[in-house]
């Protein structure tokens, strides 16, 4: 990967990072009943996630907390759970 593409992919990284921010600053509700799968690599936990996402009420976000690394992890969940409000999300 050069220089271009690094900061190409950079920039993407940092913007979906930003709007979830944005978002989870909006005075809106969020969902009460929420859960978190924590798993070890290669368990199952993508499975289970695409079984869950079968049920029309149930929203399994892929692993949003791996790939990047965040300022504030807590905003940031809040952030992408709003546009799923209702639904669930998975770390």
């Amino acid at each position: 990967m050069n220089h271009t593409e690094f900061m190409q992919l950079f920039v993407h990284i940092k913007t979906r990072e930003v709007y979830a921010y944005l978002l989870s600053a909006l005075p809106t509700t969020l969902p009460t009943n929420k859960f978190v799968i924590f798993a070890q690599g290669r368990s199952g936990s993508q499975l289970l996630c695409d079984l869950m996402n079968t049920h029309p009420s149930i929203h399994c976000d892929t692993e949003i907390l791996r790939k990047i690394r965040v300022l504030f992890p807590l905003q940031y969940v809040q952030g992408k759970s709003r546009p799923h409000s209702g639904k669930y999300l998975r770390v």
